[in-house]
């Protein structure tokens, strides 16, 4: 039986009272509950089974059985949308408890965290807004920017000590002039959809950064972008830049299929977490 109709069912023993002591037959809760008392044994079964009520039948003439009802019907209600919650289902879980977006507030704070969900680990978290769009080329405050951070990879990382990482590019390269640089990736890199990380992604993305009134100045010295293989890019400037590879560890330089738009709802990243869903505000 689908929640919807176990939820009907147990408003219907609700009216009887709950947390308290039932004395009562199966006639009168088949009754109650307006279904065959062929139907009626089974669904108490079912919701005993299911932790929601305590029924314990008695047989013979005279005989009363006990039902206890262990939730309000809000309370069930709320224990149902938790583990919708859990499971990543908001929509429903917004649905079962009438919209209160109160209450859906609570119970998103009561759940947050990490769990593990078809053996995946899950991460929600409650905040006091809604968040933008995560794209890294856009201006963005410090709470998505943290999330940039685990949804997107640069082809360098700065560490705790500021000193530049491989990440996507596992190794990089330079002239004495230091007008030459080469970025090697990792091989069999993929974004979050499925598709290839490849030099000629990467070489695009950066040619319409390029174009792009934020990155303009930060990217005039870029003279030529070149994929050498799938796995190499060669960028040659037109004056010497130390400090390039430090450059491209930074958010904005993460490396996504292309320039996503700012209202897209289901991004697509590089980094460690996917994002499963970016649900707007009711």
């Amino acid at each position: 039986m689908n929640v919807e109709k176990q939820i009907l069912y147990f408003s219907r023993l609700a009216k009887l009272g709950v947390s308290k002591e039932i004395l009562t037959t199966l006639p009168e809760l088949a009754e109650a509950m307006f279904t065959s008392t062929r139907h009626c044994r089974a669904l108490l079964k079912e919701l005993s089974n299911a932790g929601w009520i305590e029924w314990t039948p008695k047989v013979g003439r005279n005989q009363r059985s006990h039902l206890f009802l262990n939730y309000s019907l809000e309370g069930m209600k709320a224990e149902l949308s938790k583990q919708l919650i859990r499971e990543g289902s908001y929509e429903k879980a917004l649905n079962l408890i009438d919209n209160d977006q109160e209450l859906f507030g609570r119970l998103l704070k009561s759940t947050s965290g990490t769990q593990q969900h078809q053996g995946r680990l899950h991460v929600q978290l409650t905040y006091n807004r809604q968040f933008s769009t995560l794209v890294p080329h856009i201006p963005q405050r410090n709470s998505e920017r943290f999330l940039l951070r685990q949804v997107y990879s640069c082809l360098t990382r700065c560490d705790e000590l500021g000193h530049i990482q491989p990440d996507l590019a596992h190794h990089w390269s330079y002239d004495e002039q230091k007008l030459v640089w080469r970025f090697h990736l990792r091989p069999y890199l993929r974004f979050h959809d499925g598709s290839d990380i490849n030099s000629a992604v990467v070489v695009e993305l950066f040619q319409q950064l390029r174009k792009s009134a934020v990155y303009k100045q930060e990217l005039s010295h870029i003279k030529e972008m070149r994929a050498i293989n799938p796995l190499c890019i060669e960028l040659e400037l037109s004056e010497s830049d130390p400090g390039l590879a430090g450059l491209l560890s930074q958010i904005k330089y993460s490396i996504q299929p292309s320039i996503q738009g700012s209202k897209a709802r289901k991004v697509v990243g590089s980094g460690m977490f996917k994002v499963a869903e970016h649900s707007p505000s009711n």
